[in-house]
């Protein structure tokens, strides 16, 4: 192609990647620890601060993370 238009999309979707992977974990970690998968109390006191570094990740990736937040937390 002529007019880098692969190149352009390729540059705005860079971020993108990041904010959906941390994002994912995130929501994984927390269906685990909100179905109770884990019995003892030590994995929540260990899975909340891993859930916001990875909720803190995805926001510094991109401000989508905030709905993720907002989403997590009502």
């Amino acid at each position: 192609m002529t007019d880098g238009m692969l190149f352009v999309q390729s540059r705005i979707a860079m971020n993108d990647t990041y904010v959906g992977g941390f994002l994912l974990l995130a929501y994984l970690l927390f269906a685990l620890m909100w179905l109770n998968v884990w019995k003892n109390r030590a994995a929540f006191w260990v899975g909340m601060p891993v859930l916001g570094v990875l909720l803190g990740l995805g926001l510094a990736a991109k401000w989508v993370g905030l709905y993720a937040i907002a989403s997590i937390a009502s």
